[in-house]
């Protein structure tokens, strides 16, 4: 029925709005007081604006809608510039942002695309989201959580870490906290793991058989 076409696609479109709403929400609080007047002098606030938008991106999701990229970067694009402004004002090097938003922005850019291709496609979607969950989400959790409690190291430990330095949200928290020297487990060096998880997403929903497939004209969409 057409009526139940169209009340479909305004709840996918509620949907992916609340996402989009939520990912502006928070980017914005690193630039608001209380929370950006109490930040260090050495973190990226453009990092941070970047954060939940890298975050909520490539969100598994069960349905897509048509949006695409178009929405989420336009509401991205005026936090991000004053993110710009505040860092360049604390003195950080035009080439240091760069080396920071690109990458960030080319793994959104491909996480997206991972989890609109895996919506609505069940084998697909099974796929990707259990990879996304332990090597995006899950494990950097993990690893961050057992830190915290002094968990003692070992092989299991080493693993873990290296799992967790390999997710794209571990990569930009660190890019966020300052640790983007060259050596650092933020820099430049340490790149290669997270992008290539975020290619390797990308080609796994691409090429895992896709079950039964989804209603056409469905796009991006969390």
């Amino acid at each position: 029925m057409q009526v139940n076409g169209v009340a479909t696609e305004g709840a996918r479109a509620a949907g992916g709005g609340a996402t989009w709403a939520s990912a502006w929400a928070l980017s914005i609080l690193p630039l608001t007081a209380p929370l950006g007047t109490q930040l260090g002098s050495e973190v990226s606030r453009s990092a941070l604006v970047l954060l939940p938008w890298l975050a909520l991106i490539g969100l598994p999701r069960a349905r897509a809608g048509g949006s695409g990229l178009a929405v989420p970067l336009a509401l991205l694009a005026g936090p991000l510039a004053v993110g710009f402004h505040l860092d360049l004002g604390r003195g950080a090097a035009v080439g240091e942002l760069a080396w920071t938003a690109v990458p960030a922005l080319s793994m959104a850019a491909l996480l997206g695309a991972a989890a609109a291709r895996a919506a609505g496609r069940p084998v697909t979607r099974a796929v990707y989201g259990a990879l996304w969950l332990g090597v995006v989400a899950g494990v950097p959790i993990a690893a961050a959580v057992l830190g915290w409690g002094g968990a003692p190291g070992g092989g299991g430990a080493a693993f873990l870490d290296l799992v967790a330095t390999s997710s794209p949200l571990d990569w930009l928290v660190r890019r966020a906290s300052g640790e983007s020297g060259e050596s650092g487990r933020g820099g430049a060096a340490a790149l290669w793991r997270p992008l290539a998880v975020a290619v390797g997403l990308c080609a796994v929903s691409f090429l895992v058989p896709s079950g039964a497939r989804a209603a056409p004209g469905e796009g991006l969409q969390a």
